[in-house]
């Protein structure tokens, strides 16, 4: 999971006993390993007022044992009964990576606005450094634009279905699920009469070819896992609706 471990995010916050709260942290599959190791850590501690070890909390797990999370230290007891006095505190269960990703990019245009909106040219390139190559880009045809070229409307609807494609087959070979294929043809709506003028729904519809007899409930809850920590999803505003159909090839590779 170190891949996705990064990306990590707080999925709730519960508060288990007065005083003491614990964040949760779901990796790519949904599973918590700070969860797993709290619940394991409790049965092990587990205290009753008056006792002589009321005052014992869970050990803390060793540097590493939580994939994408600093080491926590143990909670400690304060003793006394729970909601007189006594809880859990001090506690510092999870750290989300300190990793900042950052993405440059760079467009460039020249021409000439002085013959007013009708007249100037949309045509300009788009690039992101360090990658050497660029695009030529343009608006939507509806405002001027040339339908030969790329738009950012269509690049943002692209980056949605690229990234659900990528978290997904991240998700399957963590689930050794056999991928072979994954095409979708995406779509998204920008209605004019919705203000402000947004793309303000984008549906996704792969068709995914898997190796091996997997039930489609099983890969619907991938596509569903995958979406959850997809990072475009994440970004944008839009409703992101996915329609994923699949099929199956046999034989080997």
């Amino acid at each position: 999971m170190a891949a996705l471990a990064r990306s990590a995010t707080v999925d709730r916050k519960v508060q288990l006993v007065p005083r003491f709260t614990i964040e949760f942290y779901e990796d790519e599959h949904g599973d918590s390993p700070v969860l797993r190791w709290w619940a394991s850590a409790r049965r092990a501690a587990k205290y009753e007022s008056g006792r002589a070890d009321s005052n014992r909390g869970p050990p803390a797990p060793k540097a590493g044992a939580l994939p994408g999370c600093a080491t926590p230290r143990s909670p400690e007891y304060t003793g006394g009964p729970e909601g007189a006095g006594g809880g859990w505190t001090g506690v510092s269960i999870a750290v989300v990576s300190s990793a900042v990703h950052r993405y440059a990019a760079r467009v460039a245009w020249s021409g000439s606005t002085g013959a007013g909106y009708d007249a100037y040219d949309r045509t300009h390139e788009g690039g992101c450094p360090p990658v050497a190559a660029s695009l030529p880009l343009t608006s939507d045809p509806a405002f001027g634009g040339d339908p030969g070229l790329l738009d950012p409307e269509q690049l943002l609807v692209l980056a949605a279905s690229s990234c659900q494609l990528l978290s997904f087959l991240a998700v399957a070979a963590r689930a050794r699920v056999d991928v072979v294929a994954y095409e979708d043809d995406a779509e998204g709506v920008m209605p004019e009469d919705d203000r402000p003028i947004r793309i303000t729904r984008i549906v996704l519809r792969p068709r995914i070819t898997v190796r091996g007899e997997v039930p489609d409930e099983r890969l619907r809850q991938l596509v569903e896992t995958a979406h959850r920590h997809c990072f475009i999803a994440n970004s944008i505003t839009a409703e992101l609706a996915i329609e994923p159909r699949f099929a199956r090839r046999d034989g080997e590779a």
